[in-house]
């Protein structure tokens, strides 16, 4: 049974907002598709139906369900809480269609246990009971009366059909840590959730029902990439606590390249970042900002005697980035090297950049099932693997042999371009913002330092991967919105808290102004089948 995490279903269910398709249309198509399952097998004509509703959008499907099946019967809705407690757009629209349907739908607020009481009649006479309580965000213990009405729904002789998840169900673990509906049949959307392995019993019948997103939602990068990677602040956090961000890089003759990566992170919300250096530039990155710690190294370039220096600083780090501006000498590729396996036995997350990326090209299983995420343009690819990229469309032409040379080296890869492409074993996203603007030096810095930030937090590295490339394109298209093409990068950093709030605020406003839709172009060519 194919199956889906809850948070991997509000990922696609934003990002399927992301190309038009509103979650008000979503919901329409969940209600409409469980409709037509108790259709099939329940006789719905003057049966006696109950529809039990929370305030979240498990609520809102089963208003939408309720106003199918009154086209046959009189219906009850109880909503458990109140009207104004319905927050979703969505749900609150389809809760304000079906009072107005007064005469085939008969609504039930309901606030206490005292309330359900005297609406016992109701249920014990009921022919369907319909679940739609509780969708994918419970967790831990049930309020009341929510726990009381599960209980008296469970007791009733009634048919019962719960709507995506029994309520009481976690959908990510099957756990029941309270009480759970106990379904005859259970209609879940668009694919089994991770939890009902192992927990046939507890789900009745199961159908899974298509609310019709579309096959290219799941390979194309958008908001819900970055909404379910953000760690969100809460009001105890402590310093620390959003990530501690280790930057090996610079040399004699680069030393601007570690700066961007670090202002980049800390704009993303990296809590402590620490620059590691050779001496003779590091006072000049002191220099620039207080935001973020120097230790220094001697010498000009980083060499295999460096290390002693960077090694606690890898044991500190939740993350590291390893490769802006540190040069190609003989010695610094020899420090490089050794600095992967160290990086490995640390079991530390890891992003290669620039330079970098030279010694894995020479090493190309070095970090294979690590938590690393190389960052090539289409230039360094072509380097690592031999394959040249030149058009977007070469691109999506040729992705399953990408695909195959990106799978030998068991990490995870980011290859820049007009359309970036996120790839680890045989997943894959495209991302379709940005702008020519972005052709800019130092671009790509940044993508890692936002990239580092991810890391740092906890974010696994093809999720982490996705919302860098994402928050990397939205900062430039913002930019390029108020300042036109001719920008800098660091300039392009500043932007980067704004775009975090966009990408966060899309689920509310369903902005989808956001990017420029002539990219979707690209998408149409003949030969782009794949997706």
């Amino acid at each position: 049974m194919e199956t889906i995490t809850p948070v991997k279903m509000r990922e696609l269910e934003l990002n399927s907002a992301y190309i038009g398709l509103t979650p008000l249309i979503l919901m329409e198509n969940a209600g409409r598709g469980a409709y037509e399952e108790i259709k099939k097998r329940f006789d719905v004509n003057n049966s006696r139906i109950l529809v039990f509703c929370g305030t979240g959008n498990n609520g809102g499907d089963g208003f939408v369900i309720a106003r199918q099946l009154s086209l046959h019967t009189k219906v009850h809705v109880i909503l458990l809480g109140s009207p104004d407690k319905i927050l979703k757009r969505e749900a609150k629209i389809n809760w304000e269609i079906i009072k107005k349907i007064y005469q085939r739908i008969e609504t039930h607020e309901i606030s206490s246990i005292d309330d359900l009481q005297r609406i016992t009649p109701l249920i014990n006479n009921a022919d369907i009971i319909i679940d739609s309580i509780l969708g994918t965000g419970i967790k831990g213990y049930i309020r009341e009366p929510l726990k009381t009405a599960i209980k008296m729904i469970n007791e009733a002789k009634a048919k019962k059909i719960s709507i995506d998840i029994p309520s009481g169900m976690d959908p990510e673990t099957g756990d029941i840590t309270d009480v759970s509906v106990k379904p005859d049949l259970t209609i879940t959307f668009h694919k089994a959730k991770s939890g009902f392995i192992g927990r046939e019993k507890y789900l009745g019948e199961l159908v899974v029902t298509s609310i019709s997103i579309p096959s290219e939602v799941d390979y194309i990068i958008g908001p819900g990439d970055v909404t379910t990677s953000l760690k969100r602040r809460v009001f105890e956090s402590r310093k620390g606590d959003f990530g501690k961000l280790l930057i090996v890089g610079g040399s004699d003759k680069y030393h601007g390249a570690p700066i961007l990566s670090a202002m980049s992170a800390i704009r993303t919300g990296v809590d402590l970042l620490i620059i590691s250096t050779p001496e003779l530039i590091a006072n000049t990155i002191r220099s620039h900002t207080p935001n973020f710690i120097v230790r220094d190294y001697p010498g000009r370039y980083l060499t295999s005697e460096s290390i002693k220096h960077i090694s606690n600083l890898i044991n500190w780090a939740d993350a590291i980035v390893l490769g802006p501006g540190l040069g190609i000498e003989t010695e610094t590729k020899e420090a490089v090297y050794k600095l992967f396996t160290l990086i490995k036995k640390a079991n530390k997350p890891l992003v290669v950049d620039a330079d970098a990326l030279k010694v894995l090209a020479e090493h190309p299983t070095v970090l294979e099932g690590t938590r690393t995420v190389a960052t090539p343009h289409r230039g360094e690819f072509k380097l690592l693997t031999g394959l040249e990229i030149k058009t977007s469309i070469d691109l999506l032409e040729n992705i399953n042999e990408i695909l195959a040379n990106i799978r030998k080296f068991g990490i995870t890869f980011i290859v820049k371009g007009a359309v970036d492409l996120v790839a680890y074993k045989n997943m894959f996203k495209i991302d379709l913002l940005g702008n020519p603007g972005m052709t800019v030096g130092g671009i790509g810095d940044v993508l890692t330092g936002i990239l580092g930030c991810f890391l740092s937090q906890g974010v696994e590295p093809f999720k982490a991967a996705c919302a860098a490339v994402f928050i990397t394109g939205l900062s430039g298209n913002l930019i390029a919105s108020k300042k036109g093409y001719h920008f800098t990068s660091s300039e392009l950093i500043e932007y980067i808290p704004a775009a975090l709030d966009e990408a966060l605020a899309f689920e509310n406003s369903l902005n989808i102004s956001m990017f420029d839709s002539k990219v979707y172009d690209v998408l149409k060519s003949r030969k782009t089948e794949i997706l």
